[in-house]
């Protein structure tokens, strides 16, 4: 493979995970993805949530992560289980 310089395009299909928060009863994963996005010149950052446990049944597959918050700002972070597990928090510039 030949070398060639880092392009804006590199830089803006890194991902960056951060603040992984495991629920109470262990079944979920709460953390943060930070993207850029070149369209509005700026970092976004939203909360995403993964099952710790494989989906599918009997065709064992990886869990998918979802997307758990959308705002317009795209600056969410600090994700943190209720004790129950049935609520997140998180703090947001909505």
């Amino acid at each position: 493979m030949e070398k060639r310089p880092t392009t804006i395009d590199d830089l803006a299909r890194l991902r960056q995970i951060g603040d992984p928060q495991i629920s109470p009863d262990g079944t979920r994963i709460a953390f943060t993805l930070k993207t850029i996005n070149l369209d509005k010149n700026r970092y976004e950052t939203h909360v995403w949530i993964v099952s710790t446990t494989a989906e599918g049944g009997a065709a064992i597959a990886p869990p998918t992560p979802r997307q758990w918050t959308f705002s317009a700002k795209g600056n969410e972070s600090t994700p943190r289980w209720s004790p129950d597990g049935k609520r997140l928090a998180f703090i947001s510039e909505r």
